[in-house]
């Protein structure tokens, strides 16, 4: 999984609990398409743990942007991402060959619409940014689901790109309803917020990343709304 050297430039906290880490790809030969994911490897790993010093992340940036790249991670007990965030810049970090990638399946003729969670939001950023850079004719929901506005990594990327792009609509959700400040829905992700914004289900092809509670709820109100099981993909984490 030592395929290719990129190296580290450094991270920073994008919101709550949540960090962004860059690295500089130039010259590293390392390619992948948005929505994909690779296995990084630190060399000289400072904490160790029985997981080792690899992990696979998605990509959050988009192959578009030349010769940088873009992770998130949440800022939580994880050994690798506190390895991660105590690297000097200019430190070379080992990156597999991508895979996966594939979020999208069934009709490409039907409009996309994602329904995200949490760090689950990462390959979809991939996919959103590349999309609204290349000027793609293709139709894009969101909805992107997180406990508080605080916690809603990329959101003003979101924000913009739903400003600039005809094509992408934007749909943040929080659960914080004493926010009295949020301009969007609150609540958890349902039929009927869904309906609001879509109209006709099956009219739509889904892709599903987040908790598993999420995408399960989703993926039930999906199917009973007679959305074909081609149409629907889902990647979730406990």
């Amino acid at each position: 999984m030592k395929d290719y050297t990129i190296i580290y430039k450094g991270y920073e906290e994008i919101c709550e609990k949540t960090l962004a880490f860059y690295f500089d790809t130039k010259d590293s030969g390392f390619t992948f398409e948005a929505g994909q994911y690779a296995f990084f490897t630190i060399l000289f790993a400072k904490f160790d743990d029985e997981k080792g010093n690899t992990r696979p992340l998605s990509v959050a940036s988009s192959p578009l942007i030349k010769d940088k790249i873009t992770l998130a991670a949440r800022n939580n007990s994880s050994v690798f991402v506190k390895n991660l965030s105590e690297l000097p810049p200019g430190t070379e970090v080992f990156v597999s060959k991508p895979a996966g990638g594939h979020l999208l399946s069934g009709d490409s003729s039907l409009p996309a619409v994602f329904i995200s969670g949490g760090t689950g939001i990462t390959p979809v950023r991939s996919i959103i940014e590349t999309s609204v850079i290349s000027g793609s004719g293709q139709r894009i929901y969101l909805f992107y689901s997180n406990k508080t506005q605080s916690q809603t990594a990329f959101l003003e990327d979101f924000r913009n790109w739903s400003r600039i792009s005809d094509n992408f609509i934007f749909i943040p959700v929080i659960e914080d309803k004493k926010n009295l400040n949020w301009d969007s829905e609150y609540g958890y992700i349902n039929e009927t917020m869904l309906k609001k914004y879509l109209k006709e289900l099956h009219n739509y092809r889904f892709c599903l990343t987040g908790p598993e509670n999420m995408v399960a709820s989703v993926k039930k109100i999906l199917s009973e709304n007679k959305v074909a099981s081609q149409n629907i993909r889902t990647e979730s984490y406990s």
